[in-house]
């Protein structure tokens, strides 16, 4: 009788410790809606250099263009559109488009409604837009543009309605450190001269923090300098860089990728390479308090370089797709992080190699530790009678 009392005490004794262990990663979880299984059979091709932005009037991150490695190394010119809600992707059949290219950028101008896009590989100097009512590509004739630009990045500023291009490699293949502005009531482009300004540099990454009413740049890499590890800001109305002083932030790196997270007011950004290793970092920037910090989710998605991220300002998520690799392979997963949770969900149904951190790469159902609960709490009950037995 005591050796069967002893076995269910055990017993019960290492239900508790896997519920215990177990539920801070369940709780952390319940708090987010969370998608578990890819809905649709339809998937963007594996790329990177591509751009994504959110489009506030259907609720969907659209992402266009890249470079992928599947079948030799080529550039695209499809347009997708990817929503969480139903963790769906969508291509999109449009009468006209961009041509094929990567490292191009774009931006969401929320006034007018659409996408603009600019530049890319191939030393593109055209100007799109995309209109988010009808989901119809549109080329715009601007009197002026800033000239063939890759690796650049633009960013929206809804207070002056322009969007803000920084930077990128010129025709000649050299980093640059024009300003320029599109103003998009009147779809022209307009060079600005600005007393001080960064480094000339590639591979940076911008956002409008709506908290501050400025575009935020940080990153990139200006050749002879290497790479980069300062934070400026950008004010649109008085046409002005002021250079920020954090107290600390992410190592010098280029090739991240950035989001604005509306609701908790901090830039988002992920991955990069610093030195010659890509990293996989979850950082947030806030303006306010001029104040970097170190985000350490239990799951990471893998290391990599020119991803795309977009701000769901819906269901409070950054939507993050694609990239190079660390093995230099271009990546096709969808990612989804929740600030308040600092969580990421992968929210591709192929299974992808990802960072643990030691756990596992699901967190477990709410139900599931109640459940398991709910037999430790049987299991030491029966203990209980048999020892009075």
């Amino acid at each position: 009788m005591l050796d069967t009392w002893a076995v269910q005490v055990a017993n019960a004794k290492l239900v508790i410790g896997i519920v215990l262990l177990l539920s801070p990663i369940a709780l952390n979880a319940s708090s987010t809606p969370v998608i578990y299984a890819q809905t649709g059979d339809v998937a963007p091709e594996a790329r990177g250099g591509h751009d994504m932005v959110f489009d506030a009037v259907n609720n969907v991150s659209v992402m266009f263009g890249g470079f992928s490695y599947t079948g030799g190394l080529h550039s695209l010119d499809d347009t997708w559109t990817y929503s969480v809600a139903l963790n769906e992707w969508s291509q999109l059949d449009t009468f006209s488009h961009p041509s094929h290219r990567a490292a191009h950028a774009m931006a969401f101008c929320s006034l007018s409604q659409k996408i603009i896009l600019y530049g890319g590989s191939g030393h593109q100097v055209d100007t799109w837009a995309f209109s988010c009512a009808s989901q119809q590509w549109s080329h715009l004739y601007p009197d002026q543009n800033p000239g063939p630009r890759y690796y650049h990045n633009l960013a929206y500023d809804p207070t002056e309605n322009v969007v803000v291009l920084f930077g990128g490699f010129n025709e000649d293949g050299v980093e640059c450190n024009e300003t320029w502005i599109f103003d998009c009531a009147v779809q022209q482009w307009q060079q600005l001269n600005p007393e001080t300004a960064p480094r000339a540099r590639y591979g940076h990454v911008m956002a409008y923090d709506s908290s501050v009413g400025l575009i935020v740049l940080t990153g990139g890499n200006t050749g002879s300098e290497g790479h980069q590890d300062d934070t400026w800001v950008f004010n649109a109305s008085a046409s002005t860089w002021t250079q920020r002083e954090p107290a600390s932030g992410p190592d010098p790196l280029k090739w991240p990728s950035i989001t604005y997270d509306v609701r908790n007011g901090k830039c988002i950004m992920f991955g990069g390479q610093i030195d010659d290793h890509l990293v996989h970092g979850t950082w947030a920037y806030d303006a306010q308090e001029d104040s970097w910090s170190r985000r350490f989710p239990l799951i990471a998605p893998p290391s990599r370089i020119v991803a795309a991220m977009a701000y769901d300002s819906v269901l409070n998520v950054s939507v993050l797709f694609g990239g190079l690799g660390s093995n230099f392979d271009t990546i096709g997963d969808t990612w989804t992080y929740e600030y308040q949770s600092d969580t990421w969900f992968n929210q591709t149904a192929v299974d992808h190699t990802s960072h643990t951190n030691g756990a596992s790469e699901e967190p477990l159902p709410l139900l599931l530790v109640l459940g398991l609960a709910a037999i430790a709490v049987v299991l030491v009950a029966a203990a209980v009678v048999t020892s009075k037995r």
